[in-house]
Parts: C-alpha cells; structure tokens; sequence
C-alpha cells in the first residue's frame, strides 16, 4: 500500500521535484554512515581517564590539593612505608632507640629542585622516598613511586640511584630508560641501565668504568 502510495506521487512529480528528492534521501544516508562509527567508537573507549585534560604538577601539595584521589593514596602509601620500616626492617636489623634517626625516611618528587620529573609523561612527577640507611658511599638507592590517576593508586616503581641519574632520551611502553652510575672507591663506577618492564623499573645492563 505505502509503495502503491510513494509511486503515485514519483509519477506526479517533474524533474525538479524528483532531482531533490533523490538529493535528500543521499544527504540523509550519508550522515547516517558518519554518525553510527562514531557511537560506535565511542562506547569502546574508556572516558574516565581521556576525557580529563592534562595537568601538569609541580609539587606534592599542588596534587594533594587538586589531583582527584591522590591524597588519599599518598596517606595510604605513608601509612604501608611506616609499617614496612617499623615491622621488617628495624626487626631485621634488630635496632636500638638510638637507632632511630637512620629511620626517618622523606617523601619528595625525582628532581625536585627542577620541579619534578614526569618519567611516563601523564602529568604527574614521580615520587621517591629516601630511607637513609639504603644509602652507602657510593650513593642512595631510592623507591620511585608513581600516581596512576585511573586506579587512584601509587604505586612503587622500583628501585634506582637517583642521587646520580640520567635520562637516556629514549622510552619503553612510554617510561623514560634511565642510566644510573653508583661511584665504587676513587677509581671505579658502575653504571646501569634501568628499564620499564613488568610495571617497575629493572637494572636491565651493568658496565664498569675505571678511572685510573
């Protein structure tokens, strides 16, 4: 019937009239196929991350003032480095209360005196915390840890030299490769290579460099 019904008026109408008709319905088909991969695409991405712009953090107040849940992950990663120190290391070392001061430990942000250092590039600097029994004459092996916006966690990224560090310009899975170097008496240095792998940094490559 409705057939019957569109022929009668195709049959009615001059070229003009048909030349539009024809032009319409294939705008209307053509913004369809635009419109449906979009959806589409759409409800396969995860917005809950990408669709936040990307601040950039210079200190640890400034994120624990305006970074959604980092404060509440950066409590929470005090309060297991406080229980760490308390229950396994000073146990293992079997400490005295004159012992206490070697346990203070400070959270900062990996170069801080530049503002910190971002290592994956998501805006937020990475953290270390500095325990000063990990540190012996050839420097301190510092924790790195980082905020993952997406899970509301910090979580630790292994361990490097950071008091002697640098960045290779190169990248995996989007972290900075870094060298350190540990200072071994007058003469002697090892330097190593640390690489993202398996969500934390690892030494990937060692090298001694003699001096005399």
């Amino acid at each position: 019937m409705l057939d019957l019904r569109f022929r009668s008026h195709w049959e009615g109408w001059n070229l003009i009239e048909r030349l539009g008709f024809i032009s319409f319905v294939i705008t209307v088909f053509g913004l369809a196929l635009a419109i449906v991969p979009y959806f589409d695409d759409a409800s396969d991405k995860d917005t809950s991350v990408t669709s936040e712009p990307l601040t950039r953090y210079y200190s640890i107040e400034a994120m624990r003032e305006e970074a959604s849940g980092f404060n509440r992950a950066y409590l929470e990663m005090l309060k297991e480095i406080d229980s760490f120190i308390e229950n396994e290391v000073k146990a293992d070392l079997n400490v005295t209360p004159d012992d206490e001061w070697r346990f203070e430990y400070e959270v900062s942000l990996l170069n801080q005196d530049m503002g910190g250092l971002d290592l994956n590039n998501d805006g937020y600097p990475e953290l270390v915390v500095e325990v000063p029994i990990f540190c012996g004459s050839g420097g301190c092996q510092f924790d790195i840890y980082s905020f993952d916006r997406k899970s509301k966690t910090i979580n630790n990224m292994g361990s490097i030299p950071v008091s002697n560090y640098n960045l290779t310009g190169r990248t995996i899975e989007g972290w900075a490769i870094i060298s350190g170097k540990w200072r071994m008496g007058a003469c002697e240095s090892i330097v190593s290579l640390y690489t993202f792998n398996q969500g934390k940094y690892k030494e990937e490559s060692r090298k001694t460099e003699k001096y005399c």
